[in-house]
């Protein structure tokens, strides 16, 4: 039933009386933070979990290429997109052979990408 003893509002029709105001809570600061607090945590507790089985897989990985080269350098990405950097040399002269490898590496393939954008 329409309640016609009431002035429509411009703009509203005779239904909209029928509808109750929603009454806004006023949230307290402190909820807020406790609540962006504990999202953080939770956050950072899965990121740290993700981090150290990524690290357990690298180096499982770092175990098995051992079996085949002596020094190494592999770069590249997770699944998940992230940055995986691993480097592996017996000793100091080893370290330093990849290094120079690496460098003359990445100089080569740096100039084959230019030329090829040149092209």
């Amino acid at each position: 039933m329409i309640d016609t003893t009431q002035p429509l509002e411009p703009g509203k029709n005779a239904d909209s009386n029928l509808v109750p105001k929603k009454k806004t809570k006023k949230i307290a600061p402190e909820l807020v933070s406790s609540a962006l607090n504990l999202s953080f945590d939770r956050y950072r507790t899965a990121a740290n979990e993700e981090r150290v089985e990524l690290n357990q897989n690298v180096e499982g990985l770092q175990h098995i290429v051992c079996e085949y080269l002596n020094d190494f350098t592999i770069i590249g990405h997770t699944i998940l997109g992230q940055r995986v950097v691993v480097r592996y040399a017996k000793n100091a002269k080893d370290y330093d052979a990849l290094s120079e490898l690496m460098k003359k590496t990445m100089l080569k393939l740096f100039s084959e990408d230019i030329q090829i954008d040149q092209s």
